[in-house]
């Protein structure tokens, strides 16, 4: 009987030790597969995945505002004009290697205008109206002309085109001239008195406008400036209307409103002789858009954020507001449009404008008008593969 109940104490014994063992065992385990209640995303709190790809795609490359940046023919720097005191200026790709071409002290900085080279530039002064030539190469600062309202380059060759007030007879007048003034010939006299002007690239012929108005129906015009031709109207009359033509100078890009004060400028195409006009449906300004060197696509910043009821282009012109773009790619012949960029990853504001590419097109630039300084958007590769799908 004392044998029996000892064999039971032993066994009451080791059943309390393999409780104890098995409950030591199986309770970390237990507590893991808790259920826990889920974390509350937070949207204006970016999550670590957030941060880590917020400056994946756009990098900020200068840090002082800038105006007017151009890639060199090399293809590899990037020139501009300092916003504050008018030097000239170049860096890298990758906004590294700075170095100053030509120091200034020209505050109060209009228009500013790039030759073909890269190699000279014109310059406005606010104060009084006056264009500068830069010469980089030698150094050089000269007066252009007097009364000229707008001045740019031509597609080659360094010659000036420029609007002229005459103010003996107050008349206004297309004219080309040297980079110093010299061998000057009228195109053409004008009426308007706000104009736009470009070269159509690879041929003899300009493209003059009236600066777009969201009152007043373009009046796109071609002329020849090589033994001065009779100017030829070409384009339909839109209202606000701006133009870019294409590098090869086959087609004309078109912004323009879809009706008089209206507040949604849409992006079309038409030949360089303004016929085959062909919707694009893409609502942005010319001013965000960029060709691709082949002129088969368009590189663009699509404009968000336009408070109703804004007089465009004229309210954008004369920074009422400030857009918040995404950036996009269309191949002109399909009509296929692409993300450049995943759109989650645009943790900041960008207004985009001043828009050019990377000589192999993988990388686009642009001015933030936020901030006025440059920026470069490395081409998402994946985006656009999954996009054409």
């Amino acid at each position: 009987m004392k044998k029996l109940f000892i064999i039971f104490v032993v066994l009451f014994i080791i059943s309390l030790i393999f409780l104890g063992v098995y409950y030591l065992a199986f309770q970390d385990d237990a507590e893991n597969t808790i259920i826990k209640e889920p974390t509350r995303y937070n949207k204006d709190a970016p999550s670590e995945r957030d941060e880590e790809i917020s400056d994946q795609f756009i990098t900020q490359i200068t840090q002082e505002a800038i105006i007017a940046p151009v890639i060199t023919t090399g293809g590899g720097r990037i020139r501009y004009v300092n916003a504050e005191n008018g030097s000239i200026e170049e860096i890298d790709l990758s906004g590294t290697n700075k170095e100053t071409l030509f120091e200034n002290n020209f505050t109060g900085i209009g228009a500013v205008a790039w030759s073909a080279d890269r190699e000279k530039l014109l310059m406005q002064s606010v104060t009084n109206k006056d264009y500068y030539v830069f010469d980089i190469k030698n150094n050089t600062k000269s007066p252009f002309k007097e009364n000229v309202d707008t001045a740019t380059w031509t597609t080659s060759g360094n010659r000036v085109l420029y609007k002229y007030f005459n103010t003996d007879n107050k008349e206004r007048s297309l004219n080309i001239a040297n980079a110093d003034g010299s061998d000057w010939k009228k195109i053409l006299p004008l009426t308007m008195r706000d104009a736009s002007f470009t070269q159509i690239p690879r041929s003899a012929s300009v493209l003059l406008w009236n600066t777009g108005n969201a009152h007043e129906k373009s009046n796109l015009t071609s002329v020849g400036i090589v033994g001065i031709s009779d100017p030829k109207k070409i384009g339909n009359k839109s209202f606000g209307a701006d133009y870019l033509p294409s590098p090869d100078g086959k087609n004309i890009l078109v912004s323009a409103l879809e009706d008089e004060g209206g507040d949604q400028i849409i992006l079309s195409l038409m030949n360089q002789n303004g016929g085959d006009l062909r919707p694009l449906n893409i609502p942005t300004f010319i001013s965000k858009v960029a060709w691709s060197k082949d002129s088969n696509s368009l590189y663009y910043a699509l404009s968000g954020g336009i408070p109703e009821g804004s007089l465009l282009p004229n309210d954008y012109r004369n920074k009422k507001f400030m857009t918040r773009d995404s950036f996009w790619k269309v191949t002109i012949e399909t009509g296929q449009k692409e993300r450049l960029i995943p759109l989650n990853t645009i943790t900041q504001e960008y207004d985009a404008t001043d828009l050019f590419l990377s000589p192999i097109e993988d990388t686009l630039f642009f001015v933030n008008r936020y901030d006025d300084q440059l920026y470069r958007l490395d081409i998402d590769q994946d985006v656009a593969v999954e996009d054409e799908n």
